[in-house]
């Protein structure tokens, strides 16, 4: 019995055999547009071909795939952006792996067949890797299905980039690799298989993608500045009140003389009031004043 399984790391089966993510996001152009990109992702677990079986083959793809489409609105900077994986690693049972380098873009074409096993006929396995991308068949019918080892006319047609609807589009497909199963004794198919096969695709309008920045808002007016003054409480030492008072007070009425005293140390208060007194100053001269007499003398 002959199956195709995939294998993950620690041995158990996965039937899932390759994983692919996709990001479509703006890349900023140099005329201030946007520019449409749509990247596809993918992975590949190892492939086990015959499982269980004397003639078993693992296939591992080591390394991921990312294939972009482009779109800037502009045919002549439009493009497709491929990176391959690293290598692919095949395993025969009973022999030692095989590690081939993938084809990087504008490298080595075409793509490499490797043989399983090596040498003249009978093969069991085919196996095709480095494959470019291509147009895919839902814009060039049975694009596909052509050999990619073939030389022109009979290779597949490259990615296309195009000019429809007022739009730009590019658009590309590919497959990671392409395994035949041969029947050994007659070198016929007995399964063909593409593995890792991806597509991206991105249109923009002709002239790029246009992001206006909005207006920016006008500024708030400052609101008025208020001032908050806060005085402290008092925090020195309270007055001090004088130990010792004395008033006194004449009252002219009566001839008396009032004398008040505080005494707010020791918290004595004595009031004195003495009576009336007449004092007189007399004035004499030396030598004694005499009397003058003088008799007036009025004319007129």
């Amino acid at each position: 019995m002959i199956s195709v399984e995939g294998q993950n790391a620690d041995g158990t089966t996965n039937r899932a055999a390759s994983s692919a993510r996709t990001f479509t996001h703006l890349d900023p152009q140099p005329g201030g547009t946007m520019a449409l990109v749509t990247e596809v992702h993918e992975s590949i677990v190892p492939i086990t071909i015959g499982k269980g079986t004397a003639n078993a083959v693992t296939i591992e793809v080591i390394g991921e795939a990312v294939l972009k489409a482009i779109s800037t609105g502009d045919l002549a900077t439009s493009k497709i952006s491929y990176a391959p994986p690293g290598l692919i690693r095949v395993t025969q049972a009973g022999s030692p792996p095989q590690e081939f380098p993938f084809p990087q873009p504008g490298g080595q074409i075409p793509p490499i067949p490797i043989i399983i096993p090596p040498g003249a006929l009978p093969h069991l396995l085919e196996i095709t890797i480095g494959e470019g991308p291509r147009a895919p068949d839902q814009a060039v019918p049975g694009n596909s299905d052509r050999d990619p080892t073939a030389a022109a006319p009979n290779a597949p047609v490259p990615a296309i980039k195009t000019a429809a609807n007022n739009q730009t589009v590019v658009w590309a497909g590919m497959d990671l690799l392409r395994v035949r199963l041969l029947v050994p004794a007659v070198n016929q198919n007995l399964l063909e298989a593409r593995v890792g096969h991806m597509e991206a695709e991105a249109a923009v309008p002709t002239g790029g993608i246009e992001c206006p920045t909005p207006p920016t808002p006008p500024t708030p007016p400052t609101p008025p500045l208020t001032l908050t003054v806060t005085a402290d409480p008092f925090t020195g030492p309270p007055p001090t009140n004088p130990q010792n008072t004395t008033t006194t007070t004449n009252n002219n009425n009566n001839g008396s003389t009032t004398t008040t005293t505080t005494n707010n140390g020791g918290g004595n208060n004595t009031t004195t009031t003495k009576p009336a007194q007449v004092q007189a100053v007399t004035f004499s001269q030396t030598p004694t004043a005499e009397a003058q007499s003088q008799t007036p003398n009025f004319t007129g």
